[in-house]
């Protein structure tokens, strides 16, 4: 499961993508860890440097770089809330992530669809719906 992120990071270490001064993404979005701390009250409401989830991709206008990274940081999350079975905090973080399409630079779509991948194997339990539900709703 670890090979999809190694593959982002190859993919943006040879775009030239890295992480700067001028970056847009907030501190937490980009540390996996934090996201995983954070979402440990889901289906309670989730805040990441004061704000939602979502928040990790509202850029209006991303860079590489941002992409690369909040993709990877997201997907690495996901990664560990499946090894840890945590149903909840899985919904609720694609439930933030999918929260509102419009408010979401297009770019991103492609680490939401690996986010939802990674959950899958979750999407029939009910505590993965509640999760679901609270991140749409709050996420």
């Amino acid at each position: 499961m670890r090979r999809p992120v190694l593959l982002i990071c190859a993919l943006a270490a040879l775009g030239g993508c890295r992480e700067d001064d001028t970056t847009s993404v907030l501190a937490g979005c980009k540390d996996s860890g934090a996201v995983v701390a954070a979402l440990s009250t889901a289906p309670a409401p989730v805040l990441l440097d004061g704000g939602p989830l979502s928040d990790c991709f509202a850029s209006e206008r991303p860079s590489g770089g941002d992409i690369q990274l909040v993709g990877a940081t997201m997907l690495e999350a996901a990664q560990q809330l499946s090894e840890q079975s945590d149903a909840g905090a899985l919904g609720y973080l694609v439930g933030s992530l999918t929260r509102d399409p419009g408010h979401q630079h297009k770019f991103f779509a492609e680490a939401v669809r690996r986010v939802e991948q990674e959950a899958q194997p979750f999407a029939d339990k009910p505590t993965y719906e509640r999760g679901l539900r609270a991140g749409r709703t709050s996420g």
